[in-house]
Order: C-alpha cells, then sequence, then structure tokens
C-alpha cells in the first residue's frame, strides 16, 4: 500500500515529542521513554527550550533548530500553543502531528471550540494532517512506536481503532493475555481531522491487518461511517464496541471525546447490516477477536454441540439459536 495517503503517518523515520520533560510523572517524558523503551529505528527528538537532555538525548528548544528532516510530532504543550507549534511544523514540513493536547471541544467551552476549529482550519491550510486532540495517539510493536510501557514489542496483524486512549491500552493489555498481537492501534480521541472512517478505510486495506477492532463513541459522518464499514467488512472480520449506549454513557462520551452518542438500536442495526460484528464490551470484543485471530474462517451457520452436561449444553444451544445459528442434531 505505498500509495495509500496514509501511510507515510504509520511508519515515520523521525519522531519530534514537543513539551518532553525531565519528570517521570509527565506524559512528555513518557512519550520519550516508550519510543526508546520499544525500540524506536528513527530519530527520536525530545523538544523543550529548559532542558539540554532528556533521558541522554540532545534536547532542542525548538523544532525549528532540529536537524534534517522531521515526519512526525507529538504534541504535549498546552492547548494555547498547537496553532504556533503548527507553523513550526510547516515550516519543517512535518506530515502528520499527534496532539496528546487536550482541553478543546471536549471541555464544552465555546472558546475551546473555536481554538479547536482554528486548529483544524490552519492545519488543513499548511498541509498538515492531525491524530485526536485529546489522545493517545499511535501504538505500532513493528515500528517501535508506543502510548504506554506494558504493551507488547511483538508485532502481529490485529488492528484498533479506538475514540479512548486508556481504553484502548487496557484492551491491548487483555487481548495480548490470549495471545492477540497487534500490527496497528489507532487511540484518535476527538478525530478532529483524521477520524474513524479514516483509519477504517487505511487498516481495510493494510497488508498486516487481518481483523480490525473498533471501539467509538460517535462518528463524524454516519453515511461515511457505514459505507466504509461496509467495505471493510466485505474483506476482513470488524469487530465493534459503542460507548455511550445510554443517557449516563452518552453523557460520558460527550465529555471524554466530544462525541454525540446515537440511538443505540439504530446503530446495532446498521453496524450488522454492514456486516459487522457488534460486542457490547471489550471483554466480548476479546473473545470475537480472539476466535477470528485465531480460527479458520468459518463458511456456513450450522454448529454441533457436546458436552460433558446436560444443562452447559442446553444453555449453549439456547445461546446458538439466539445468534441465528442452526444447532444441528448428533446421533
Amino acid at each position: 500500500m505505498p500509495n495509500h495517503p496514509l501511510e507515510d503517518i504509520f511508519h515515520p523515520q523521525s519522531i519530534a515529542v514537543v513539551g518532553a520533560s525531565t519528570n517521570p510523572n509527565s506524559q512528555g517524558h513518557s512519550f520519550t521513554r516508550q519510543l526508546i523503551h520499544h525500540g524506536f529505528r528513527g530519530k527520536i527528538y525530545p523538544v523543550n527550550p529548559k532542558y539540554g537532555d532528556i533521558l541522554g538525548l540532545k534536547t532542542y528548544p525548538s523544532i525549528l533548530e532540529i536537524p534534517g528532516t522531521l515526519d512526525y510530532v507529538i504534541s504535549c504543550v498546552p492547548a494555547n500553543q498547537v496553532l504556533e507549534l503548527l507553523d513550526a511544523c510547516s515550516r519543517k514540513r512535518v506530515k502528520a502531528v499527534h496532539l496528546y493536547t487536550a482541553r478543546f471541544s471536549e471541555t464544552g467551552h465555546r472558546e475551546a471550540s473555536e481554538l479547536e476549529h482554528a486548529v483544524l482550519e490552519t492545519a488543513k491550510r499548511l498541509g498538515i494532517r492531525l491524530i485526536g486532540p485529546n489522545c493517545m495517539g499511535l501504538y505500532l510493536p513493528g515500528e517501535g512506536i508506543s502510548f504506554a510501557y506494558d504493551l507488547p514489542r511483538e508485532a502481529g496483524s490485529a488492528g484498533l481503532i479506538s475514540q479512548t486512549g486508556g481504553g484502548a491500552a487496557v484492551f491491548v493489555n487483555i487481548a495480548s493475555m490470549r495471545g492477540i498481537r497487534f500490527s496497528k492501534v489507532i487511540s484518535y480521541g476527538n478525530g478532529l481531522d483524521l477520524d474513524e472512517s479514516d483509519y477504517l478505510d487505511y487498516l481495510s486495506q493494510d497488508p498486516e491487518t487481518r481483523v480490525i477492532a473498533m471501539y467509538v463513541e460517535g462518528v463524524k459522518n454516519g453515511r461515511r461511517f457505514f459505507t466504509s464499514l461496509k467495505r471493510a467488512a466485505a474483506v476482513k472480520p470488524v469487530v465493534v464496541t459503542k460507548g455511550g449506549r445510554g443517557r449516563s454513557g452518552a453523557n460520558a462520551a460527550a465529555s471524554h471525546t466530544a462525541s454525540m452518542a446515537g440511538f443505540y438500536q439504530t446503530w446495532e442495526t446498521g453496524v450488522v447490516q454492514a456486516g459487522a460484528v457488534v460486542a457490547r464490551s471489550l471483554e466480548e470484543m476479546t473473545d470475537l477477536v480472539v476466535s477470528f485471530y485465531f480460527f479458520p474462517p468459518i463458511p456456513g451457520a450450522r454448529v454441533g454441540i457436546t458436552g460433558g452436561g446436560g444443562g452447559p449444553s442446553v444453555l449453549a444451544a439456547d445461546a446458538c439459536e439466539e445468534a441465528g445459528l442452526e444447532v444441528v442434531p448428533l446421533p
């Protein structure tokens, strides 16, 4: 897929962490440390005018003073510094910026929403793609990129698209204990520029990804999303979990990633009609991904049930029929 417009984002040769820090409790320190710990093979550039050295790496006061080319920037600066950062990124010909930076529209404040809009318009004008804001960004074990210290370093063939960053780390940890390894994990937060449909289109064509899992709280463009979902589900298994199914969850989703959670029954019907599989929790999504990851494709809906006890077999038969499977009587 060398010609896919997002391909360069997932294979950077150099990364700058703007807002890097010596404070081990800061996210700027964590992102820098994880790049080192997970073995990123490209250039790592901590950026902070307060320091000359962070974790043994030369630290630059500005990305404009970084020598050579710069592909990808992780922003850990406050929201009111992002516009200035984008201008500097444009001058360095940066392809993409991951905005860990939050305090935008998810706050519900008019000024923050206006700033978010200005960030998007500026990025479009400068030709810079944005991941986020308000997200953990990318976990690419094959590239040595991670947003958490305890994620596996081995790559696999499962892809995850997630509006939540903490939930993405939880899912990767749960699934990894079941033997799943990942090709690409994307935590995209508010999805200001690149959103769930963009990432779904990408993973559906990615030869490194065989199974796609998604956690979404809301979608930017419903028609486009279901078109992308149907196209992806036609070539790969896609498992979708939606946060914000009820009123309380919807309210939490709005403050979490600025998403408006839709009417769940309509959502579930659309996902099924698109050919994807619905999961009600991260645990259920793990079970489904494990099945698709390790088992060969199943060509039909006929199942046989064997068991050591009558009751569990009866319950298994009921569950299968309720799921739309045909339980075949065994002689």
